[in-house]
């Protein structure tokens, strides 16, 4: 696992990052054992090769009570 996704963002030019708050279905409460509808954070990372074409995805699933995510922005 570790070999793919260190591969993948080291061949990534860009990523186009989507941050947002979702509500757990029946697919994420099987993967996450979390009952239905937990509020979840979810990035989704799309993977752009040096001609803007997206070649991978990655989806991440934060349960918010175990985590707290801080944003700074360089100019």
């Amino acid at each position: 696992k570790e070999i793919v996704i260190e591969k993948l963002f080291r061949h990534s030019e860009k990523l186009d990052i989507t941050i947002k708050l979702i509500y757990a279905n029946e697919i994420e409460i099987e993967f996450l054992k979390i009952p239905l509808d937990t509020p979840l954070i979810l990035i989704e990372a799309l993977h752009l090769n040096e001609d803007d074409h997206p070649f991978a995805r990655n989806k991440f699933y934060f349960i918010p009570e175990y985590y707290h995510l801080n944003f700074i922005m360089n100019r």
